[in-house]
């Protein structure tokens, strides 16, 4: 859902929309990294040129909100998506978005 959210093919929501509204999260810091988080709350075009997100539990650096959740549901590290910090964006998100 993530990943079509951010094509912004149907709907006016997009990748730079989503990256604002984690930024708002109040538990950005274990996810964004501090340099880019002004980035993304003044609408940054972020989607080529850095790795604002990082995962909370290996700290591996990630270009998209996709790509975080995408890692939190494969193998590469013990983060999960029912995570207590990626359960909380998940459910701020959906607040937001309904």
């Amino acid at each position: 859902m993530i990943i079509h959210l951010e094509r912004g093919t149907c709907s006016n929501i997009n990748y730079i929309h989503l990256n604002k509204l984690a930024a708002e999260c109040y538990k950005w810091p274990y996810f964004i990294f501090e340099d880019y988080r002004d980035e993304l709350l003044d609408d940054g075009d972020t989607e080529y040129d850095c790795k604002p997100f990082s995962c909370p539990t290996c700290d591996t650096a990630l270009s998209k909100l996709s790509s975080l959740f995408q890692h939190a549901e494969s193998n590469a590290c013990a983060q999960t998506l029912d995570d207590t910090v990626l359960g909380q964006l998940r459910r701020f998100l959906a607040s937001r978005l309904s």
